[in-house]
């Protein structure tokens, strides 16, 4: 790893570890500019190293992620749904890019079943304590 990655690593860390800490000691303005962070710096790094189209997925499932996570800060159950929309789009242009990538193999079919499994037990498991938001989440 070369200097200049090793140390956009490094401020990455910081930025997350910063987060973390800032959670538990301090009020929701200082998480508002922190909680994105890790993530805008994420996507400063795919700009930066990565080509083509996966370069634009990627950035744009980042940007949308760091979106969702300021609008879940603030308080108010009509901005929830528009935050959950942010990570909807995320999670789709991370599906594009999984897609693109992904190379069946034999081996991989035992991970599929659990991850699959997982999915649907997560899934029942959340469904009772929603409410009214079944259908975004």
């Amino acid at each position: 790893m070369n200097h200049i990655k090793r140390s956009h690593h490094i401020v990455f860390w910081i930025a997350a570890l910063a987060y973390f800490i800032v959670s538990q000691q301090f009020s929701r303005s200082y998480l508002i500019v922190l909680k994105p962070m890790p993530i805008l710096l994420l996507a400063g790094f795919a700009f930066f190293y990565i080509r083509g189209t996966q370069r634009i997925l990627l950035c744009l499932a980042f940007i949308f992620s760091a979106i969702g996570d300021v609008i879940l800060l603030v308080r108010g159950e009509s901005l929830f749904v528009f935050g959950l929309g942010s990570f909807l789009i995320a999670h789709i242009l991370f599906i594009c890019l999984f897609i693109q990538k992904f190379q069946f193999a034999s081996k991989k079919i035992v991970a599929i079943i659990f991850t699959i499994l997982y999915a649907i037990i997560a899934i029942f498991m959340l469904q009772k304590n929603l409410g009214n938001f079944v259908i975004p989440v």
